[in-house]
C-alpha cells in the first residue's frame, strides 16, 4: 500500500434532530446582535444620515411590518424546529424545512435594514 493509497470516505449523513435543534438555536439567538449590526452600513452612508436627521421616505423599499413579521416568523420556526418529536422521517424532513424558513425569515430581516435608506 503506498502513500497515495486513500480508503473511500463514508458519505456524510443528514442531520440528527439534536444537531438541528442546536442550529436552530445558534440562528434565532443570532439574529438579534446581527439586526443591530447590520444598521451600521445604512446609517454610515449620506442617505441613512439623512434619514435619520431630516426624516422623508426611509424603508419605502418593503411593506410595513416586515421586520416584525420576520422576527416572529423566526421565532415560530424555532419553536418548530424545537419541540417537533423525533419520530421518523416526517418529522425530521418537518425540522430540516423549519429550519430553511428559520434561515430564510432571518435573512430577509437583514435585508431589510441594509436596503432601508435605498428609498
Amino acid at each position: 500500500m503506498s502513500v497515495n493509497d486513500t480508503a473511500p470516505e463514508a458519505p456524510v449523513g443528514p442531520l440528527s434532530a439534536r444537531a438541528l435543534r442546536r442550529i436552530s438555536v445558534l440562528c434565532a439567538l443570532a439574529l438579534p446582535p446581527l439586526w443591530l449590526v447590520a444598521w451600521l452600513v445604512p446609517l454610515s452612508g449620506e442617505t441613512g444620515g439623512r434619514c435619520v436627521m431630516y426624516g422623508g421616505n426611509c424603508g419605502g423599499l418593503w411593506p410595513e411590518g416586515t421586520p416584525g413579521f420576520s422576527f416572529a416568523a423566526v421565532a415560530v420556526a424555532c419553536c418548530v424546529a424545537l419541540f417537533t418529536p423525533d419520530r421518523g422521517g416526517r418529522t425530521a424532513l418537518l425540522r430540516r424545512a423549519a429550519l430553511a424558513a428559520q434561515l430564510l425569515f432571518s435573512a430577509v430581516a437583514v435585508l431589510w435594514v441594509l436596503t432601508w435608506a435605498a428609498a
